[in-house]
């Protein structure tokens, strides 16, 4: 992995699959000066990386500081990492935010050199317009199909176009 440009990474898979575990060892790799965490989870195990670690209140940040999503953006920092981990959970009026900023990321992060992680635990499903920027935006996929076959076939079959023999095949 070449972190150049910084890397996007998608993970799905059902609770304790190893998304977290598994975002947490790419991280590593990479070596960040700074990791920014938005999740609902308070995950202590990203205390464990060698850098910098910030769980983040984006609406509480915005609040506090007037800023709005775009301007988040331009303050991060060159060469930081930013986690999104099951901003689902946060609800449809909370996550709204946090979704958007990963859209800005998604879409500009490469040329600040900001590397984006998102572990989800479904497929995006009822977000088209999130699923087709991580397609088009996410260099690396992580699926996790036996812990979570459902959302891998959804993943599969409607964002990737895939038949249900190549879905079954992937499963084997």
């Amino acid at each position: 992995m070449s972190k150049k440009q910084g890397i996007r990474c998608f993970f799905s898979g059902a609770t304790g699959s190893g998304k977290s575990f598994l975002c947490r060892e790419v991280i590593a790799q990479i070596k960040p000066k700074k990791v920014y965490i938005f999740s609902s989870i308070d995950d202590g195990d990203y205390d464990k990386l060698k850098c910098t670690v910030m769980q983040v209140d984006l609406n509480g940040l915005m609040q506090k500081t007037g800023a709005d999503v775009h301007e988040v953006f331009e303050q991060m920092e060159d060469g930081c990492c930013c986690v999104f981990d099951d901003i689902a959970s946060f609800g449809t009026k909370l996550a709204k935010n946090y979704m958007e900023l990963r859209l800005i990321l998604l879409q500009k992060a490469r040329h600040k050199s900001i590397s984006v992680m998102i572990c989800e635990q479904t497929s995006m499903a009822g977000n088209q317009k999130g699923a087709r920027e991580v397609l088009l935006n996410c260099q690396y996929f992580f699926c996790f199909p036996r812990s979570n076959f459902h959302s891998f076939k959804n993943l599969g079959k409607i964002y990737l176009g895939l038949s249900e023999k190549q879905i079954d095949h992937m499963r084997s």
